[in-house]
């Protein structure tokens, strides 16, 4: 386990780190899934994926995707949808529309189906395990949804990612706001990114073989001449495999945060909405 930050920054950056790649020949569907993402693969085929998947995302504007996450927690609201909910399907349906996915209302069911088991794949555990099922048919159903996509699994690993990580970060932001409720929405998300990210670890396989797990956490102090965005970097990994969204993750979380406050929603909900799962 590694905790120190510009290790965990040395070792993500480090090529011969590889992550655990996903069975493309397993008999599950979401297994077979996770092999056809970015997310669970090494070398070229990495690079090629990856590159589409920032082609894609380089189409989205981060403003718009704003405005459409202010539209859709508004709409929640007024159906009287409780905190967690929106922060778990508001990522999910904004991406998905922008995305140009058909049935945007129904896939942040199906997305967070898959992402029970989509972080682990088979070394998920017994409680995931249970859940194998589910995630398999709702995998299957959410590929054919975004079959009209370019890339339909790059698409769903996309939204996948959504749910885990960017309701999470609303969570966190919540619980900041409700310890500080003077504290602006961008300086609560950042606090949470540093302190409590998202995904508050990675792994990796050595040169060695041997599983090296990072922390993606920075309790440091920030530099005074460091931007607040930068000193929380880290939850959005380093070197060639880091997130390939922040500005689009930060503009969807701070736009539901602030309709959220805007609302006069009580913040305190955040505290019992859980973790990404």
């Amino acid at each position: 386990m590694i905790t120190d930050p510009s290790n965990a920054r040395r070792i993500l950056a480090d090529l011969d780190h590889l992550v655990p790649e996903a069975d493309a020949g397993s008999a599950r569907s979401t297994e077979r899934f996770r092999a056809a993402t970015s997310r669970f693969v090494n070398g070229t085929v990495h690079d090629a994926r990856r590159e589409r998947l920032e082609r894609r995302l380089a189409a989205l504007e981060p403003g718009e995707l704003a405005r459409t996450a202010t539209r859709l927690t508004r709409r929640a609201r007024a159906r009287d949808e409780p905190t967690h909910r929106i922060a778990r399907t508001v990522p999910v349906a904004c991406l998905a529309e922008h995305l140009g996915i058909g049935t945007p209302d129904a896939l942040p069911r199906l997305i967070a189906g898959i992402s029970a088991v989509y972080a682990g794949g088979t070394a998920a555990g017994a409680s995931s395990a249970a859940a194998v099922p589910d995630a398999d048919a709702a995998t299957a159903e959410a590929l054919q949804t975004a079959r009209g996509h370019e890339d339909p699994a790059l698409a769903v690993q996309l939204l996948v990612q959504a749910h885990l990580a960017t309701a999470a970060l609303i969570d966190g932001a919540l619980r900041t706001i409700a310890d500080e409720p003077a504290i602006t929405t961008r300086a609560a998300l950042v606090r949470t990114l540093r302190l409590d990210p998202p995904v508050p670890t990675t792994r990796r396989v050595g040169p060695n073989g041997g599983v090296v797990i990072l922390s993606l956490a920075d309790d440091g102090a920030p530099d005074d001449a460091t931007p607040p965005e930068a000193s929380a970097a880290l939850a959005f990994g380093a070197g060639p495999r880091a997130c390939p969204a922040p500005a689009h993750a930060l503009a969807i979380a701070a736009a539901i945060v602030d309709a959220l406050r805007e609302a006069g929603i009580p913040v305190e909900l955040g505290r019992t909405a859980g973790g990404a799962g």
